[in-house]
């Protein structure tokens, strides 16, 4: 009996790579175990998605904090590579206080700021953020990580669930063709407009439940 060729491990790095790009990072990752010849491929892959639909609760939140985490940091202290071309995040907090509790890794608000960081940081062309966190009457959603409305590299940009504010700098966005809000909080007027004005080349804008913080008196 002739034992099968595995003909996808035989193809060149740089097209198993590309495969890879297509699936959520933590099974790119268990991709690791087949052979010697996928062993590290994943720290390779420049598209980086992190999905977890449902937190419940800080035990959850701690551990995909910390999976993100170390993903990042195993990218960047191994010979893996140091570009992200795409970054995906959708997740869902089934509690709000949750995103502000620190588990002994940093609250939500300070990760999601340091994942964008980092992103921006390498150039990262697609940037896709959706979050949803049940909130009560009075509540706003996170703000707005500042590095994004300074990204020259991005081409497409999603968002889903933020605050934007006292836009500063103004944004800038010379390359971006796509720009996706849905449920977004504006506190000003004026902060939706810049958002547009920084959008010279836009061909693609799709807009959902944009809102205005209103003021208690």
């Amino acid at each position: 009996m002739s034992i099968p060729t595995d003909r996808i491990s035989g193809l060149p790095d740089d097209i198993l790579c590309h495969i890879l790009s297509f699936i959520p990072t933590k099974q790119a990752i268990f991709t690791s175990i087949l052979s010697k010849t996928w062993i590290h491929l994943w720290r390779h892959v420049p598209a980086l998605y992190f999905v977890n639909k449902k937190l419940n609760s800080g035990q959850g939140i701690d551990h995909f904090n910390q999976f993100i985490n170390a993903v990042l940091h195993s990218r960047d202290n191994s010979l893996g590579s140091r570009s992200i071309n795409t970054f995906f995040l959708d997740f869902q907090y089934n509690i709000s206080q949750l995103l502000h509790y620190d588990y002994g890794h940093g609250s939500s608000i300070t990760n999601i700021n340091n994942w964008v960081n980092h992103a921006v940081q390498r150039k990262v062309q697609y940037l896709h953020l959706y979050i949803h966190v049940r909130l009560n009457w009075e509540g706003l959603p996170p703000k707005l990580p500042a590095s994004i409305l300074s990204c020259a590299t991005l081409v497409v940009l999603k968002l889903r669930f933020f605050y934007v504010d006292k836009v500063s700098p103004f944004p800038r966005f010379p390359s971006l063709k796509t720009l996706n809000l849905k449920h977004m909080y504006f506190g000003q007027s004026q902060d939706f407009m810049l958002l547009l004005d920084g959008c010279p080349v836009l061909e693609d804008l799709q807009l959902s439940h944009i809102l205005k913080k209103v003021e208690q008196s």
